[in-house]
């Protein structure tokens, strides 16, 4: 979010008292000296999440199993072909996380005859809302609202598709855990999600509120397997590279070692 004028956030962003500020993707980096924090006092250190918890977790295994839920839980006969491609998201349910683009975007994915069903996993203001534009567009069978769910890992792992349409965000980790959960990923240029998602190298990215733009991308991995595979592989590849777990620990010691021994402090972090 945009950094306020008033004097809690000069407080905290212009306080010469404090020695580094530490961010968590180069977009909050860029965010701040725009506000008015010198450069020298900004290092960034990427947030990363543990893959671990993706070990041993097979995707047709979790897709069988939210597909039996969903076939409980559904009480309207909504049928999902064993063999649709399945987008997902697990966000809470605000303005800031844009699944009114994603909604629109299913829409029209709808209109092409595509064969998929779009999961979205989260509570939050907007939740009746959301239902109610589901409801407007007549996307009952393509869409579903899981709610607040306690396993994320093995629900983002029985996806085919992560989408985020985010209006904003500081990083996007929720792209780091798809990544590792072997979904194709697809996200929005805001925040640092720029810097997980490299447009048809590790994702696809479009404008933030664009719903034909997303659904354009989105087109494009429902129907093409093997570049789905391929995006996904290649994500997988750059998270463990770049937002690794290792990586973000040196990354902060390393500044915490700099302010302690400025003097024997050298290289970039």
């Amino acid at each position: 979010n945009a950094i306020k004028k008033n004097w809690i956030s000069k407080n905290k962003y212009l306080n010469k008292n404090i020695d580094q500020y530490v961010c968590i993707s180069n977009a909050i980096g860029e965010i701040l000296i725009h506000y008015g924090v010198s450069k020298y006092k900004i290092t960034t250190v990427r947030s990363a999440v543990d893959p671990s918890v993706y070990d041993g977790l097979i995707k047709s295994k979790c897709r069988e199993l939210l597909l039996r839920s969903v076939s409980e839980y559904h009480s309207h006969g909504v049928v999902i072909s064993p063999s649709a491609v399945l987008i997902g998201n697990a966000s809470a349910l605000t303005s800031q996380k844009g699944f009114e683009t994603l909604i629109e975007s299913c829409k029209i994915l709808k209109d092409k005859n595509l064969n998929f069903h779009c999961f979205i996993a989260g509570d939050g203001v907007l939740e009746d809302s959301l239902k109610a534009m589901r409801s407007s567009l007549g996307l009952q069978n393509e869409i579903t609202f899981l709610g607040h769910i306690n396993h994320v890992s093995e629900f983002l792992s029985a996806l085919d598709v992560l989408a985020v349409p985010s209006n904003n965000e500081g990083l996007g980790t929720i792209l780091l855990e798809g990544a590792f959960a072997g979904c194709a990923l697809v996200g929005t240029r805001v925040g640092g999600i720029p810097e997980i998602v490299i447009h048809n190298e590790t994702g696809l990215i479009v404008d933030a509120g664009d719903a034909a733009a997303l659904a354009s991308e989105l087109s494009r991995v429902v129907c093409d397997d093997v570049f789905r595979s391929r995006l996904a592989g290649q994500a997988r590849e750059h998270v463990l590279k770049n937002f690794s777990l290792e990586n973000m620990v040196l990354g902060n010691l390393a500044v915490y070692k700099k302010l302690l021994k400025p003097e024997t402090a050298s290289g970039e972090i």
